[in-house]
Formats: structure tokens, sequence, C-alpha cells
């Protein structure tokens, strides 16, 4: 409903690129220029957390089961901490890719990183990467994600997805009904393990595990979708670019537009709480829906900044927003109300 400004200790004019909340309730923002910020107090105060950090563009943050922390930069490779981020070091053995788009960590703490160059993963806490490529080539990787049984799912630019089913040793190209040249920009899967995949040309869906894909684009405005997301009770979102939020509550058979209410149509994030109120990141502000996605309500009372890139809530359902503009009011904001005020 309203939002207050979090940005005590925080470098004004960086943009946040990504969110990480431990199991402790400790906050990490990555941001591209400036580093690593750390919040212990759920956003009152911010600490750069640098040392050792020589790349400051954070593209993603990752943790694993052990709390050590992962951070993936433009340019650096990989960082490591195993202190809760008082230090980083360089693990890029082996890592001959230093741009670094993603990180997945699997149930068996093995990480895999989407780079300009394809797959890398490590088995041994990022002490050395190996370039699992077999079937890639050398492509970009934006997207990464994983099912229930460990398979992994990668999005690639121009070549649509590949699937693995040996832990990232051997890829194949799943594109049956995908459109050629296709590139993939965010990955999701619902609760029956069906796989989404948001792309340049609207959104297709595998409900074989990726063996063939349908396109389901029917009822979309626009199919450049820039992310996907689905809730506990398998409704479908999809941010179209230009065009507003699109919702489906038949495994994306069908889409509605999903915009009453809201005046922004360029998006970047979404969130979803407990109570499955949705939260929509845009240019223009911070928007919510109460009843998955029929109706939304602006909420950005208290935003100095409105261009929202990232949204996160943590246990507690507060909800944190990354912002970028080019004033000396961006950061990080936070709302303890389920976004009436920040």
């Amino acid at each position: 409903e309203n939002w207050s400004p979090m940005n005590n200790g925080f470098i004004l004019d960086k943009a946040v690129k990504s969110i990480l909340i431990d199991s402790n309730e400790v906050i990490f923002a990555g941001t591209f220029g400036a580093g690593i910020f750390r919040s212990i107090d759920n956003g009152v105060n911010w600490v750069q957390i640098n040392n050792g950090l020589s790349n400051t563009s954070v593209n993603d943050l990752a943790i694993n089961s052990y709390s050590n922390l992962f951070a993936a930069t433009y340019g650096g490779g990989v960082y490591l901490s195993t202190d809760n981020g008082e230090s980083w070091i360089p693990i890029n053995s082996g890592l001959s890719a230093t741009y670094v788009y993603s990180i997945l960590i699997n149930s068996s703490d093995h990480i895999f990183v989407g780079t300009y160059n394809g797959v890398f993963r490590s088995t041994n806490n990022g002490a050395n990467w190996m370039l699992r490529n077999n079937g890639i080539q050398n492509l970009d990787i934006y997207a990464l994600a994983d099912n229930t049984y460990n398979e992994i799912f990668a999005g690639s630019a121009s070549h649509g997805v590949f699937h693995s089913t040996n832990n990232g040793d051997d890829w194949s190209e799943i594109n049956n009904g995908l459109n050629e040249n296709l590139t993939v920009q965010s990955l999701t899967l619902n609760l029956d393990n069906h796989i989404f995949a948001g792309t340049s040309q609207g959104v297709f869906i595998s409900t074989d595990n990726g063996n063939n894909w349908n396109e389901a684009n029917n009822g979309l405005l626009n199919t450049y979708i820039q992310v996907l997301d689905c809730n506990s009770n398998d409704v479908m979102f999809a941010a179209n670019w230009g065009c507003g939020i699109s919702r489906s509550t038949n495994d994306g058979e069908s889409w509605n537009t999903s915009s009453n209410g809201i005046t922004a149509f360029m998006f970047y994030s979404l969130a979803i709480n407990s109570n499955n109120h949705i939260f929509a990141g845009t240019y223009d502000g911070v928007f919510r829906s109460t009843d998955d996605g029929e109706t939304w309500i602006e909420k950005s009372n208290g935003l100095a900044s409105w261009d929202i890139r990232s949204l996160a809530i943590n246990s507690f359902d507060h909800i944190f927003a990354g912002t970028w503009t080019n004033t000396q009011v961006n950061g990080v904001f936070r709302s303890t109300n389920n976004g009436e005020n920040w």
C-alpha cells in the first residue's frame, strides 16, 4: 500500500540487479557497478560488502545449503563468500567465460552458471569449473531451471531450450515445436512440472518434460515475454513487454489480459506472497492484485523512484523493491504492510 525508502548506507546511482534473502532473513543486494550490499535489520541499514570483490557489476546471487554465497558478475566470473559476505574470493578455476548471467544450485549443491560461452558446472563449491557444453555449442545462456527430478533446462539466445538428464554432462536441444532462432528469456515450472518458456515470440509450454512444445499465445496481446511466474493456485502470469500482464488459469491454453487498474505497461518483475497476492514491478511503480490478477491497484505510496526492476518477498511477507533511475533517489525500498506504504 505504501513504500518508504530504505537506503541508509546505499549508493543510490547504481542499478539493483538481484536481491537474495537467506534463512536468517539477512538481505543481500547485488548492484551493477557498486558491488554487494547487506542488511541484517530488515533493510533499515545497509553495508557495502565488497572486500575481495574486484568486479562490482553483479548480475545474480545464489546461496547453497551450507550458507555459502555466490555472486555472478559481468566480466569477473564468479565470487564466493563463506563468511556471510564479509569477504569474497574469485572462484574461476576452469571458468573461461567471465560474463556470467545466471546461477542455479541444485539439491546436490552442484552449481551451474549460464554464460556467454554456455554452461559451466562445479561439484566442489566452486573450487573448479568444467565446461558442460556437450550438445549446447558456445551459446549465451540466459535462464536456468530444474525440476523435481534434478533435470536441468537452459534457455539460450537464438537456439531455444536445452535439456540435461545427467547433471549437465550432456545436453540435447528440445525445440520440437519451438520456432527457429528463438531467444528464451525466462523458464518456470508449474505444480505439475509442466515447463513454460517465456520468449521473444511468446509463451511455449511442454507437458512432456520438454520433448514437445506447443505455442501458448492464445489471447496474448504482445508476444515479447519479459518474465513468467506461477502461484500456488497454479495460475500462470506473463508480463508482456508494452502490453501489461496476462493470466492463464488453464495451463496456458488461453490467456486473458489481466491489467484492470494498471496504468503502466513496461514490466520487469513479478512476486507472489504467502496469501497469493501478486505484485508487479513496472516502469511506473508497483501494482498489486489480491484476486488472482482480476484487478490491480497501484501501491507506490512512498516510492521516491518508480522504476521497479526487481521484487523479493521474505518469510514475513515483507516486500523489497530494487529500483533504477538516473536521479539520486533510487536504491531499495521496503513495505511491511502488503505494499500500503514504502
